[in-house]
């Protein structure tokens, strides 16, 4: 199975697991034939874009491409970003969007809180260790004591004068 038809079937799978058939008809919409998304900007990669208010302008990333494709899939002609604190996007009650997308990790305590549609992605981060950490722990019971922050050199060539300070071409 292909990357693109796996993203479509999660895409089918999140729309009626967040909307069932309603929002295909546009009813229980914010405002009819467009889909309004709850965001937290920024993440990026995810999500980004300029906030003027509450309204999101310029968006773009991952998450933004999904809430677009979902939409369009809908039927729906428009999608509107709004910007929230990412609190506010899991507590109960009304909210001003049909919809919230910023990377939340699905929890039993958040679980209780407000509903998920299922999984649009599945992340199993980790901890990157130097090649030094002898031996490697399983937990972090087991780790080491960190050791004392000292800077270190990034990039051990010489600075030529071309090199831009402020834009990191350099960094020691």
């Amino acid at each position: 199975m292909s990357r693109r038809s796996v993203f479509a079937e999660a895409l089918a799978c999140v729309a009626l697991a967040i909307f069932g058939s309603s929002a295909l008809a546009g009813g229980g919409l914010q405002r009819p034939g467009e889909l309004t998304v709850g965001v937290s900007l920024p993440s990026e990669g995810f999500q980004v874009g300029v906030v003027k208010g509450s309204t999101v302008l310029m968006a773009r990333g991952l998450e933004i491409d999904l809430a677009r494709e979902l939409s369009k899939r809908l039927g729906l002609s428009r999608t509107r970003f709004v910007q929230s604190d990412f609190d506010r996007l899991l507590l109960g009650g009304v909210k001003p969007w049909d919809l919230a997308i910023a990377e939340i990790t699905i929890t039993p305590a958040r679980r209780r809180l407000v509903d998920f549609s299922i999984p649009y992605m599945r992340v199993d981060q980790g901890v990157l260790l130097a090649q030094t950490v002898d031996p490697i722990p399983r937990t972090i019971d087991g780790a080491p004591p960190a050791p004392a922050l000292r800077p270190r050199r990034l990039d051990r060539r010489r600075p030529r004068p071309d090199d831009d300070p402020a834009d990191g071409s350099h960094v020691q």
